[in-house]
Protein backbone atom coordinates (compact mmCIF):
# COMPACT_ATOMS: atom_id res chain seq x y z
CA UNK A 1 0.00 0.00 0.00
CA UNK A 2 1.51 3.50 -1.24
CA UNK A 3 1.63 6.27 1.72
CA UNK A 4 1.53 9.74 0.54
CA UNK A 5 4.31 11.05 3.12
CA UNK A 6 7.40 9.10 4.36
CA UNK A 7 7.67 7.52 7.69
CA UNK A 8 9.25 9.11 10.95
CA UNK A 9 13.09 6.90 11.20
CA UNK A 10 14.22 5.73 14.17
CA UNK A 11 18.04 5.38 13.00
CA UNK A 12 20.34 6.47 10.60
CA UNK A 13 19.69 6.11 7.31
CA UNK A 14 22.19 4.06 5.10
CA UNK A 15 22.12 6.57 2.34
CA UNK A 16 21.06 10.17 2.08
CA UNK A 17 18.27 10.92 -0.37
CA UNK A 18 19.24 12.11 -4.18
CA UNK A 19 17.66 12.36 -7.14
CA UNK A 20 17.78 9.01 -9.60
CA UNK A 21 19.45 9.55 -12.87
CA UNK A 22 16.40 7.27 -14.42
CA UNK A 23 12.98 8.29 -15.13
CA UNK A 24 9.78 6.27 -14.69
CA UNK A 25 10.41 4.28 -11.63
CA UNK A 26 7.71 1.81 -10.79
CA UNK A 27 7.47 -1.36 -8.02
CA UNK A 28 5.07 -4.07 -7.79
CA UNK A 29 4.83 -4.87 -4.46
CA UNK A 30 2.39 -8.34 -3.00
CA UNK A 31 0.44 -7.90 0.45
CA UNK A 32 2.56 -10.00 2.73
CA UNK A 33 4.14 -9.65 6.25
CA UNK A 34 6.86 -6.68 6.48
CA UNK A 35 10.55 -7.07 6.50
CA UNK A 36 13.51 -4.98 6.99
CA UNK A 37 15.14 -4.35 3.57
CA UNK A 38 18.02 -2.19 2.46
CA UNK A 39 18.77 -0.75 -1.13
CA UNK A 40 22.41 -0.53 -2.25
CA UNK A 41 23.87 0.78 -5.53
CA UNK A 42 25.71 3.96 -6.66
CA UNK A 43 22.86 6.65 -7.82
CA UNK A 44 20.01 4.73 -6.64
CA UNK A 45 18.26 6.51 -3.50
CA UNK A 46 16.80 4.78 -1.00
CA UNK A 47 16.64 4.76 3.12
CA UNK A 48 15.36 2.26 5.05
CA UNK A 49 13.04 1.83 7.68
CA UNK A 50 11.25 -1.15 9.68
CA UNK A 51 9.66 -2.93 6.70
CA UNK A 52 9.25 -0.39 4.74
CA UNK A 53 11.78 0.88 1.37
CA UNK A 54 11.68 4.46 0.66
CA UNK A 55 12.54 5.75 -2.81
CA UNK A 56 12.13 9.49 -4.37
CA UNK A 57 10.25 8.96 -7.94
CA UNK A 58 11.60 11.75 -10.33
CA UNK A 59 8.46 12.20 -12.75
CA UNK A 60 5.78 12.70 -10.08
CA UNK A 61 8.43 14.71 -7.60
CA UNK A 62 7.29 12.78 -4.60
CA UNK A 63 8.31 9.91 -2.44
CA UNK A 64 6.24 6.48 -2.06
CA UNK A 65 6.98 3.83 -0.12
CA UNK A 66 6.21 0.62 -0.06
CA UNK A 67 5.56 -2.82 2.47
CA UNK A 68 7.80 -5.56 1.45
CA UNK A 69 8.87 -9.48 2.52
CA UNK A 70 12.17 -11.70 1.45
CA UNK A 71 9.40 -13.43 -0.99
CA UNK A 72 8.35 -10.59 -2.67
CA UNK A 73 10.14 -9.24 -5.98
CA UNK A 74 10.48 -5.70 -7.17
CA UNK A 75 10.70 -4.27 -10.42
CA UNK A 76 13.46 -1.92 -11.40
CA UNK A 77 14.76 -0.09 -14.90
CA UNK A 78 18.00 -1.22 -14.10
CA UNK A 79 20.12 -3.95 -11.86
CA UNK A 80 20.23 -3.29 -8.34
CA UNK A 81 21.35 -5.08 -5.02
CA UNK A 82 18.58 -5.80 -2.43
CA UNK A 83 19.14 -7.23 0.73
CA UNK A 84 16.78 -8.20 3.61
CA UNK A 85 17.06 -8.29 7.30
CA UNK A 86 20.62 -8.77 8.51
CA UNK A 87 22.78 -8.43 5.42
CA UNK A 88 20.75 -11.07 3.25
CA UNK A 89 21.56 -11.05 -0.28
CA UNK A 90 19.03 -10.42 -2.74
CA UNK A 91 20.31 -10.79 -6.79
CA UNK A 92 18.55 -9.16 -9.75
CA UNK A 93 17.28 -11.40 -12.52
CA UNK A 94 16.54 -9.80 -16.38
CA UNK A 95 12.26 -9.17 -17.02
CA UNK A 96 10.74 -10.63 -19.74
CA UNK A 97 11.30 -8.98 -23.47
CA UNK A 98 12.81 -5.68 -21.99
CA UNK A 99 14.75 -3.74 -20.23
CA UNK A 100 14.03 -3.65 -16.71
CA UNK A 101 15.21 -6.55 -13.58
CA UNK A 102 13.25 -8.23 -10.90
CA UNK A 103 15.03 -8.43 -7.88
CA UNK A 104 14.54 -11.61 -5.55
CA UNK A 105 15.75 -13.17 -2.50
CA UNK A 106 18.56 -15.18 -2.98
CA UNK A 107 16.71 -17.64 -0.65
CA UNK A 108 13.80 -17.85 -2.98
CA UNK A 109 16.51 -18.98 -5.84
CA UNK A 110 18.06 -21.06 -3.61
CA UNK A 111 14.46 -23.14 -3.10
CA UNK A 112 14.12 -22.29 -6.82
CA UNK A 113 17.06 -24.00 -7.93
CA UNK A 114 16.34 -27.14 -6.25
CA UNK A 115 13.36 -27.87 -8.35
CA UNK A 116 15.58 -27.65 -11.50
CA UNK A 117 17.00 -30.94 -11.38
CA UNK A 118 13.25 -31.84 -11.39
CA UNK A 119 12.70 -30.04 -14.21
CA UNK A 120 15.62 -31.63 -16.58
CA UNK A 121 14.46 -34.75 -15.66
CA UNK A 122 10.96 -34.02 -17.33
CA UNK A 123 12.43 -32.59 -20.31
CA UNK A 124 14.73 -35.32 -20.64
CA UNK A 125 11.85 -37.83 -20.23
CA UNK A 126 10.04 -35.87 -22.98
CA UNK A 127 12.70 -37.21 -25.28
CA UNK A 128 12.11 -40.35 -24.54
CA UNK A 129 8.87 -40.58 -24.88
CA UNK A 130 9.20 -38.72 -28.28
CA UNK A 131 11.76 -41.22 -29.43
CA UNK A 132 9.82 -44.18 -27.97
CA UNK A 133 6.37 -42.93 -29.93
CA UNK A 134 7.98 -42.13 -33.43
CA UNK A 135 10.80 -45.16 -34.38
CA UNK A 136 10.00 -48.10 -32.37
CA UNK A 137 6.81 -48.76 -34.07
CA UNK A 138 8.44 -48.78 -37.60
CA UNK A 139 9.65 -52.18 -37.71
CA UNK A 140 6.69 -53.64 -36.08
CA UNK A 141 4.68 -52.17 -39.28
CA UNK A 142 4.28 -55.30 -41.33
CA UNK A 143 2.86 -57.12 -38.40
CA UNK A 144 0.30 -54.45 -37.30
CA UNK A 145 -0.95 -54.04 -40.80
CA UNK A 146 -1.67 -58.05 -41.39
CA UNK A 147 -2.80 -57.87 -37.34
CA UNK A 148 -5.54 -55.50 -38.13
CA UNK A 149 -6.15 -55.89 -42.07
CA UNK A 150 -4.52 -52.53 -43.43
CA UNK A 151 -3.37 -51.60 -46.65
CA UNK A 152 -0.28 -49.85 -46.93
CA UNK A 153 -1.73 -46.52 -47.60
CA UNK A 154 -3.08 -46.85 -44.03
CA UNK A 155 -0.05 -47.95 -42.64
CA UNK A 156 0.96 -45.16 -44.08
CA UNK A 157 -1.14 -43.22 -42.74
CA UNK A 158 -0.48 -44.34 -38.96
CA UNK A 159 2.71 -43.23 -39.05
CA UNK A 160 2.40 -40.28 -40.90
CA UNK A 161 -0.51 -38.91 -38.26
CA UNK A 162 2.09 -38.54 -35.46
CA UNK A 163 4.12 -36.18 -37.04
CA UNK A 164 1.27 -34.31 -38.98
CA UNK A 165 -0.56 -33.93 -35.54
CA UNK A 166 2.75 -32.80 -33.84
CA UNK A 167 3.41 -29.77 -36.59
CA UNK A 168 -0.27 -28.74 -37.00
CA UNK A 169 -0.10 -28.44 -32.49
CA UNK A 170 2.84 -27.40 -31.42
CA UNK A 171 2.68 -23.85 -32.44
CA UNK A 172 -0.03 -23.21 -30.76
CA UNK A 173 0.52 -25.52 -27.41
CA UNK A 174 4.21 -24.28 -27.19
CA UNK A 175 2.72 -20.35 -27.59
CA UNK A 176 0.05 -21.35 -25.06
CA UNK A 177 2.58 -22.43 -22.22
CA UNK A 178 4.59 -19.14 -22.58
CA UNK A 179 1.31 -16.74 -21.95
CA UNK A 180 -0.46 -18.70 -19.00
CA UNK A 181 1.86 -20.92 -17.77
CA UNK A 182 3.93 -24.15 -19.11
CA UNK A 183 2.42 -26.76 -16.85
CA UNK A 184 -0.71 -25.71 -16.77
CA UNK A 185 -0.46 -26.59 -20.40
CA UNK A 186 1.31 -29.71 -19.76
CA UNK A 187 -0.14 -31.36 -17.74
CA UNK A 188 -3.32 -31.74 -20.25
CA UNK A 189 -1.08 -32.55 -22.99
CA UNK A 190 0.48 -35.62 -21.18
CA UNK A 191 -3.01 -36.48 -20.20
CA UNK A 192 -4.08 -36.63 -24.33
CA UNK A 193 -1.18 -38.20 -24.82
CA UNK A 194 -1.51 -41.10 -22.74
CA UNK A 195 -5.31 -41.33 -23.81
CA UNK A 196 -3.57 -41.59 -27.11
CA UNK A 197 -1.49 -44.38 -26.23
CA UNK A 198 -4.14 -46.46 -24.70
CA UNK A 199 -6.24 -45.99 -27.60
CA UNK A 200 -3.49 -47.01 -29.98
CA UNK A 201 -2.60 -50.13 -28.11
CA UNK A 202 -6.62 -51.49 -27.70
CA UNK A 203 -7.08 -50.36 -31.63
CA UNK A 204 -9.55 -53.04 -33.66
CA UNK A 205 -9.46 -51.01 -36.90
CA UNK A 206 -7.75 -48.21 -38.47
CA UNK A 207 -9.46 -45.33 -37.31
CA UNK A 208 -9.07 -45.96 -33.59
CA UNK A 209 -5.27 -46.68 -34.11
CA UNK A 210 -5.16 -43.24 -36.29
CA UNK A 211 -7.04 -41.30 -33.46
CA UNK A 212 -4.62 -42.76 -31.00
CA UNK A 213 -2.02 -41.89 -32.88
CA UNK A 214 -2.72 -38.29 -33.93
CA UNK A 215 -3.48 -37.39 -30.00
CA UNK A 216 -0.06 -38.82 -29.20
CA UNK A 217 1.66 -36.05 -31.89
CA UNK A 218 0.07 -33.58 -30.01
CA UNK A 219 1.41 -34.47 -26.96
CA UNK A 220 4.79 -33.47 -28.31
CA UNK A 221 6.26 -32.08 -24.59
CA UNK A 222 9.66 -30.91 -25.22
CA UNK A 223 9.28 -27.33 -26.15
CA UNK A 224 7.18 -27.06 -22.61
CA UNK A 225 9.80 -28.77 -20.73
CA UNK A 226 12.48 -26.26 -22.05
CA UNK A 227 9.62 -23.66 -21.19
CA UNK A 228 9.68 -24.25 -17.28
CA UNK A 229 13.20 -25.07 -16.79
CA UNK A 230 14.44 -22.08 -18.85
CA UNK A 231 12.51 -19.93 -16.16
CA UNK A 232 14.35 -21.39 -13.29
CA UNK A 233 18.10 -22.27 -14.63
CA UNK A 234 21.29 -20.51 -15.50
CA UNK A 235 23.19 -19.97 -17.68
CA UNK A 236 25.73 -23.24 -17.28
CA UNK A 237 22.31 -25.07 -16.58
CA UNK A 238 20.88 -24.43 -20.04
CA UNK A 239 23.76 -25.52 -21.24
CA UNK A 240 24.36 -28.47 -20.04
CA UNK A 241 20.14 -29.43 -20.40
CA UNK A 242 20.97 -28.87 -24.50
CA UNK A 243 24.06 -31.09 -24.27
CA UNK A 244 22.17 -33.65 -22.17
CA UNK A 245 19.09 -33.48 -24.17
CA UNK A 246 20.98 -33.85 -27.58
CA UNK A 247 22.97 -36.94 -26.49
CA UNK A 248 19.64 -38.58 -24.81
CA UNK A 249 17.89 -38.52 -28.12
CA UNK A 250 21.04 -39.24 -30.12
CA UNK A 251 21.06 -42.76 -27.75
CA UNK A 252 17.47 -43.66 -28.11
CA UNK A 253 16.71 -42.98 -31.29
CA UNK A 254 18.89 -46.21 -32.20
CA UNK A 255 17.86 -48.01 -29.44
CA UNK A 256 14.59 -47.23 -30.19
CA UNK A 257 15.12 -49.02 -33.66
CA UNK A 258 16.69 -51.97 -32.19
CA UNK A 259 13.75 -52.57 -29.66
CA UNK A 260 11.54 -52.30 -32.71
CA UNK A 261 13.60 -55.09 -34.03
CA UNK A 262 13.95 -57.01 -30.46
CA UNK A 263 10.36 -57.03 -29.92
CA UNK A 264 9.67 -58.44 -33.76
CA UNK A 265 12.25 -61.20 -33.20
CA UNK A 266 10.50 -62.37 -29.33
CA UNK A 267 7.20 -62.06 -31.37
CA UNK A 268 5.87 -59.42 -28.90
CA UNK A 269 2.57 -58.10 -30.85
CA UNK A 270 3.02 -54.36 -31.93
CA UNK A 271 0.66 -52.82 -29.07
CA UNK A 272 3.85 -53.31 -26.84
CA UNK A 273 5.11 -50.30 -28.44
CA UNK A 274 2.01 -48.48 -27.26
CA UNK A 275 1.63 -49.87 -23.83
CA UNK A 276 6.10 -48.57 -23.31
CA UNK A 277 5.07 -45.08 -24.77
CA UNK A 278 2.04 -45.12 -22.29
CA UNK A 279 4.18 -45.69 -18.65
CA UNK A 280 6.46 -42.88 -20.38
CA UNK A 281 3.97 -40.60 -20.51
CA UNK A 282 2.11 -41.62 -16.90
CA UNK A 283 6.00 -41.10 -15.79
CA UNK A 284 6.08 -38.06 -17.40
CA UNK A 285 2.96 -36.67 -15.58
CA UNK A 286 3.89 -37.67 -12.19
CA UNK A 287 6.77 -35.67 -12.61
CA UNK A 288 4.85 -32.48 -13.75
CA UNK A 289 1.71 -32.79 -10.67
CA UNK A 290 5.63 -32.35 -8.62
CA UNK A 291 7.14 -29.28 -11.04
CA UNK A 292 6.42 -25.73 -10.25
CA UNK A 293 4.74 -23.80 -12.25
CA UNK A 294 6.42 -21.18 -14.49
CA UNK A 295 6.53 -17.74 -12.63
CA UNK A 296 4.20 -14.78 -13.63
CA UNK A 297 7.46 -12.57 -14.34
CA UNK A 298 8.48 -15.46 -17.22
CA UNK A 299 5.31 -14.83 -19.10
CA UNK A 300 4.40 -12.79 -22.20
CA UNK A 301 2.06 -10.37 -21.61
CA UNK A 302 0.41 -10.40 -24.72
CA UNK A 303 -2.36 -12.16 -26.24
CA UNK A 304 -1.88 -15.11 -28.63
CA UNK A 305 -1.79 -14.62 -32.00
CA UNK A 306 -4.49 -17.15 -32.89
CA UNK A 307 -4.24 -16.84 -36.69
CA UNK A 308 -0.63 -16.82 -36.93
CA UNK A 309 -0.42 -19.65 -34.84
CA UNK A 310 -3.57 -21.65 -36.97
CA UNK A 311 -1.67 -20.60 -40.23
CA UNK A 312 1.36 -22.12 -39.03
CA UNK A 313 -0.49 -25.16 -38.58
CA UNK A 314 -1.80 -25.44 -41.80
CA UNK A 315 1.05 -24.57 -43.75
CA UNK A 316 3.23 -26.72 -41.73
CA UNK A 317 0.48 -29.61 -42.29
CA UNK A 318 -0.04 -29.20 -45.93
CA UNK A 319 4.13 -29.33 -46.59
CA UNK A 320 4.62 -32.19 -44.37
CA UNK A 321 1.28 -34.25 -45.84
CA UNK A 322 2.39 -33.52 -49.75
CA UNK A 323 6.45 -34.71 -48.47
CA UNK A 324 4.67 -37.93 -46.80
CA UNK A 325 2.00 -38.48 -49.51
CA UNK A 326 4.53 -37.75 -52.79
CA UNK A 327 6.02 -40.80 -53.00
CA UNK A 328 2.62 -42.91 -52.98
CA UNK A 329 0.25 -40.69 -54.71
CA UNK A 330 2.92 -39.33 -57.33
CA UNK A 331 4.30 -36.31 -57.59
CA UNK A 332 1.85 -34.74 -60.19
CA UNK A 333 -1.29 -35.96 -58.85
CA UNK A 334 -3.81 -33.49 -58.44
CA UNK A 335 -3.41 -34.25 -54.57
CA UNK A 336 0.23 -33.66 -53.96
CA UNK A 337 -0.37 -30.59 -56.12
CA UNK A 338 -3.48 -28.84 -54.22
CA UNK A 339 -1.71 -29.51 -50.78
CA UNK A 340 1.84 -27.99 -52.44
CA UNK A 341 -0.50 -24.92 -53.48
CA UNK A 342 -2.16 -24.55 -49.92
CA UNK A 343 1.32 -24.53 -48.57
CA UNK A 344 2.39 -21.87 -51.06
CA UNK A 345 -0.15 -19.88 -50.46
CA UNK A 346 -1.01 -19.94 -46.59
CA UNK A 347 2.76 -19.62 -46.22
CA UNK A 348 3.04 -16.42 -48.00
CA UNK A 349 -0.09 -15.22 -46.10
CA UNK A 350 1.39 -16.36 -42.68
CA UNK A 351 4.52 -14.19 -43.25
CA UNK A 352 2.95 -11.02 -44.30
CA UNK A 353 0.23 -11.94 -40.75
CA UNK A 354 3.60 -12.10 -39.24
CA UNK A 355 5.32 -9.38 -39.82
CA UNK A 356 1.87 -6.75 -39.22
CA UNK A 357 0.87 -8.78 -36.30
CA UNK A 358 1.47 -6.83 -32.60
CA UNK A 359 2.57 -9.95 -30.89
CA UNK A 360 3.88 -12.23 -33.41
CA UNK A 361 3.94 -15.85 -32.77
CA UNK A 362 8.17 -15.42 -33.66
CA UNK A 363 9.00 -12.42 -32.13
CA UNK A 364 13.15 -11.43 -32.25
CA UNK A 365 13.28 -8.46 -30.05
CA UNK A 366 16.20 -8.60 -27.51
CA UNK A 367 17.60 -11.86 -28.58
CA UNK A 368 20.91 -13.05 -30.02
CA UNK A 369 19.55 -13.93 -33.61
CA UNK A 370 22.88 -15.23 -34.96
CA UNK A 371 22.94 -17.70 -32.35
CA UNK A 372 19.93 -18.73 -32.68
CA UNK A 373 19.84 -19.89 -36.82
CA UNK A 374 23.44 -21.00 -35.67
CA UNK A 375 21.47 -23.71 -33.31
CA UNK A 376 18.27 -23.97 -36.07
CA UNK A 377 20.96 -24.98 -38.75
CA UNK A 378 22.84 -27.35 -36.68
CA UNK A 379 19.90 -29.08 -35.60
CA UNK A 380 17.90 -29.79 -38.75
CA UNK A 381 21.35 -30.69 -40.70
CA UNK A 382 21.40 -33.23 -38.08
CA UNK A 383 18.20 -34.46 -38.62
CA UNK A 384 19.15 -34.94 -42.44
CA UNK A 385 22.37 -36.68 -41.80
CA UNK A 386 21.04 -38.97 -38.87
CA UNK A 387 18.08 -40.07 -41.15
CA UNK A 388 19.90 -40.62 -43.86
CA UNK A 389 22.19 -43.04 -41.63
CA UNK A 390 18.94 -44.80 -40.10
CA UNK A 391 17.70 -45.68 -43.62
CA UNK A 392 20.81 -46.10 -45.36
CA UNK A 393 22.47 -48.64 -43.34
CA UNK A 394 19.89 -51.05 -42.19
CA UNK A 395 18.61 -50.99 -45.65
CA UNK A 396 21.98 -51.96 -46.96
CA UNK A 397 22.10 -54.77 -45.06
CA UNK A 398 18.88 -56.47 -45.23
CA UNK A 399 19.61 -56.66 -49.13
CA UNK A 400 19.82 -59.88 -50.74
CA UNK A 401 23.69 -61.35 -50.65
CA UNK A 402 23.27 -61.46 -54.31
CA UNK A 403 23.43 -57.75 -55.05
CA UNK A 404 26.95 -58.33 -53.67
CA UNK A 405 26.82 -55.53 -51.17
CA UNK A 406 23.98 -56.96 -48.57
CA UNK A 407 24.03 -59.78 -45.88
CA UNK A 408 20.59 -60.75 -46.32
CA UNK A 409 19.74 -59.51 -42.86
CA UNK A 410 16.91 -59.45 -40.46
CA UNK A 411 15.38 -55.99 -38.96
CA UNK A 412 17.48 -56.44 -35.58
CA UNK A 413 20.86 -57.69 -37.23
CA UNK A 414 20.27 -54.75 -39.88
CA UNK A 415 20.30 -52.55 -37.36
CA UNK A 416 23.28 -53.46 -34.83
CA UNK A 417 25.39 -51.48 -36.48
CA UNK A 418 23.78 -48.27 -34.88
CA UNK A 419 24.59 -49.71 -31.62
CA UNK A 420 27.92 -47.65 -31.87
CA UNK A 421 25.55 -45.06 -31.32
CA UNK A 422 26.36 -45.01 -27.98
CA UNK A 423 30.05 -44.88 -27.09
CA UNK A 424 29.69 -42.15 -29.82
CA UNK A 425 27.49 -40.26 -28.28
CA UNK A 426 29.42 -40.09 -25.08
CA UNK A 427 32.38 -39.13 -26.34
CA UNK A 428 30.42 -36.51 -28.23
CA UNK A 429 29.26 -34.66 -24.94
CA UNK A 430 32.20 -34.90 -23.52
CA UNK A 431 34.37 -33.67 -26.16
CA UNK A 432 31.80 -31.10 -27.14
CA UNK A 433 31.59 -29.97 -23.76
CA UNK A 434 35.58 -29.60 -23.75
CA UNK A 435 36.04 -27.56 -26.75
CA UNK A 436 32.68 -25.28 -25.68
CA UNK A 437 34.98 -24.01 -22.86
CA UNK A 438 37.72 -23.88 -25.40
CA UNK A 439 36.48 -22.33 -27.93
CA UNK A 440 32.88 -21.27 -27.41
CA UNK A 441 30.44 -22.92 -30.09
CA UNK A 442 32.28 -22.36 -33.66
CA UNK A 443 35.18 -25.09 -32.35
CA UNK A 444 33.48 -27.89 -31.71
CA UNK A 445 30.36 -27.57 -34.12
CA UNK A 446 33.61 -27.27 -37.19
CA UNK A 447 35.47 -30.17 -35.38
CA UNK A 448 32.76 -32.54 -35.32
CA UNK A 449 31.12 -31.26 -38.95
CA UNK A 450 34.68 -32.31 -39.79
CA UNK A 451 34.20 -35.90 -38.37
CA UNK A 452 30.84 -36.29 -39.96
CA UNK A 453 32.35 -35.58 -42.78
CA UNK A 454 35.11 -38.18 -42.84
CA UNK A 455 32.57 -40.83 -41.63
CA UNK A 456 30.01 -40.32 -44.42
CA UNK A 457 33.31 -40.62 -47.45
CA UNK A 458 34.32 -43.81 -45.58
CA UNK A 459 31.09 -44.70 -45.85
CA UNK A 460 31.04 -44.56 -49.53
CA UNK A 461 34.34 -45.32 -50.40
CA UNK A 462 35.15 -48.12 -47.76
CA UNK A 463 32.39 -50.35 -46.85
CA UNK A 464 33.72 -53.65 -48.21
CA UNK A 465 34.19 -55.24 -44.60
CA UNK A 466 31.33 -55.67 -42.20
CA UNK A 467 33.34 -54.36 -39.09
CA UNK A 468 34.26 -50.76 -41.54
CA UNK A 469 29.94 -49.72 -40.88
CA UNK A 470 30.69 -50.29 -36.93
CA UNK A 471 33.71 -47.77 -37.29
CA UNK A 472 31.87 -45.23 -39.49
CA UNK A 473 28.89 -45.21 -37.14
CA UNK A 474 31.20 -44.87 -34.18
CA UNK A 475 32.62 -41.96 -36.26
CA UNK A 476 29.40 -40.38 -37.14
CA UNK A 477 27.72 -40.42 -33.70
CA UNK A 478 31.09 -38.57 -32.39
CA UNK A 479 30.86 -35.79 -35.08
CA UNK A 480 26.82 -35.67 -35.69
CA UNK A 481 25.84 -35.78 -32.29
CA UNK A 482 28.78 -32.84 -30.78
CA UNK A 483 27.18 -30.31 -33.69
CA UNK A 484 23.46 -31.50 -32.44
CA UNK A 485 24.31 -30.82 -28.67
CA UNK A 486 25.26 -27.38 -29.78
CA UNK A 487 22.17 -26.84 -31.87
CA UNK A 488 20.35 -27.56 -28.42
CA UNK A 489 22.20 -25.14 -26.29
CA UNK A 490 22.19 -22.47 -28.98
CA UNK A 491 18.76 -22.37 -29.52
CA UNK A 492 17.91 -22.42 -25.31
CA UNK A 493 20.65 -19.94 -24.75
CA UNK A 494 19.06 -17.61 -27.37
CA UNK A 495 15.57 -17.31 -26.42
CA UNK A 496 13.64 -15.14 -23.74
CA UNK A 497 12.25 -16.46 -20.88
CA UNK A 498 8.95 -15.48 -22.60
CA UNK A 499 9.21 -17.61 -25.80
CA UNK A 500 11.17 -20.08 -25.20
CA UNK A 501 8.46 -22.68 -26.04
CA UNK A 502 7.25 -21.09 -28.84
CA UNK A 503 11.60 -21.46 -30.11
CA UNK A 504 11.51 -25.00 -29.53
CA UNK A 505 8.18 -25.56 -30.48
CA UNK A 506 9.23 -24.07 -34.04
CA UNK A 507 12.83 -26.23 -34.05
CA UNK A 508 10.32 -29.36 -33.23
CA UNK A 509 8.51 -28.67 -36.24
CA UNK A 510 11.23 -28.12 -38.60
CA UNK A 511 13.04 -30.75 -37.58
CA UNK A 512 9.74 -33.00 -38.47
CA UNK A 513 9.41 -31.67 -41.84
CA UNK A 514 13.23 -31.91 -42.56
CA UNK A 515 12.72 -35.66 -41.68
CA UNK A 516 9.92 -36.11 -43.92
CA UNK A 517 12.03 -34.44 -46.85
CA UNK A 518 15.05 -36.77 -46.57
CA UNK A 519 13.11 -39.71 -45.90
CA UNK A 520 11.01 -39.19 -49.34
CA UNK A 521 14.13 -38.24 -50.92
CA UNK A 522 15.88 -41.31 -50.20
CA UNK A 523 13.30 -43.51 -50.76
CA UNK A 524 12.69 -42.77 -53.67
CA UNK A 525 16.15 -42.26 -54.91
CA UNK A 526 16.62 -45.98 -53.46
CA UNK A 527 12.99 -47.24 -55.02
CA UNK A 528 13.42 -50.64 -52.95
CA UNK A 529 10.93 -53.03 -54.07
CA UNK A 530 10.07 -56.81 -53.71
CA UNK A 531 12.09 -57.71 -56.46
CA UNK A 532 14.37 -54.65 -56.89
CA UNK A 533 17.25 -53.19 -54.89
CA UNK A 534 19.69 -50.62 -56.34
CA UNK A 535 23.28 -50.81 -56.95
CA UNK A 536 26.26 -50.29 -54.39
CA UNK A 537 26.84 -47.39 -56.55
CA UNK A 538 23.61 -45.56 -55.19
CA UNK A 539 24.32 -46.10 -51.45
CA UNK A 540 27.65 -44.43 -52.37
CA UNK A 541 26.32 -41.11 -54.12
CA UNK A 542 24.04 -40.98 -51.38
CA UNK A 543 26.36 -41.36 -48.42
CA UNK A 544 28.52 -38.90 -50.56
CA UNK A 545 25.72 -36.66 -50.83
CA UNK A 546 25.58 -36.90 -47.28
CA UNK A 547 29.01 -36.19 -46.55
CA UNK A 548 28.50 -32.71 -48.61
CA UNK A 549 26.04 -31.49 -46.65
CA UNK A 550 27.56 -32.01 -43.54
CA UNK A 551 30.20 -29.95 -45.05
CA UNK A 552 28.70 -27.13 -46.29
CA UNK A 553 26.21 -26.48 -42.94
CA UNK A 554 28.63 -27.92 -40.55
CA UNK A 555 32.10 -26.99 -41.07
CA UNK A 556 31.37 -24.07 -44.11
CA UNK A 557 28.51 -22.20 -42.20
CA UNK A 558 30.17 -22.68 -38.98
CA UNK A 559 33.21 -20.96 -40.04
CA UNK A 560 31.95 -18.48 -41.30
CA UNK A 561 28.36 -17.86 -39.35
CA UNK A 562 28.50 -19.64 -35.63
CA UNK A 563 29.48 -17.00 -33.40
CA UNK A 564 32.51 -17.65 -31.31
CA UNK A 565 31.04 -17.19 -27.86
CA UNK A 566 27.95 -18.73 -26.56
CA UNK A 567 25.71 -16.04 -25.09
CA UNK A 568 22.73 -16.12 -23.09
CA UNK A 569 21.35 -12.78 -22.10
CA UNK A 570 18.64 -14.02 -20.27
CA UNK A 571 19.73 -16.29 -18.10
CA UNK A 572 18.98 -16.94 -14.08
CA UNK A 573 21.61 -15.28 -11.83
Amino acid sequence: MWHPEPPAHSGPRTSPPMRPSWPNWRSSITGRPPAYARLEGPGHPAHTDRGRILCVHTSLSRVRRATISARDSISFPCPLVLSEGKDTPMVPDSDVGSSRSVVTPVSTRRAVADRVPLLLALLLSTGVATDIQSVSLSPMVATMTTDLSLSSAQASWALTVFMLAGAMGVGVTSRLGDLIGHRKVLLPMLAVGLLGAALGALANGFLMLVIGRFLMGLAVATPLGWGLLRARASADQIRSAGLSLGTTISILTPLSLLLGGVLVRLGTSWQAVFWVTGAAYLAMLVIALWAPETPESARARVKLDWPGAIGLGIWLGALLLAISEGNSAGWGSAYILTLLAVFVVVFAGWLLQQRRAPAPLMDFRNMDVRQLVSGFVAMFTMIVVSFALYILVPVMRQAPVATGYGLGADLLKSALPLIMMLPGSFVAAALGNALLKRGGPRLPIVTGGLVTVVAFLGMSLFRAEAWTVYLWVFLYAVGAVMCFNLGWSMVAASGRKDNTSIMFGVATAGQMVTAGIVNAVILAVLNVGASTWPTASVFGWLYAGVAIVALVFFVLFGLSVVPRRLEDRHAVS
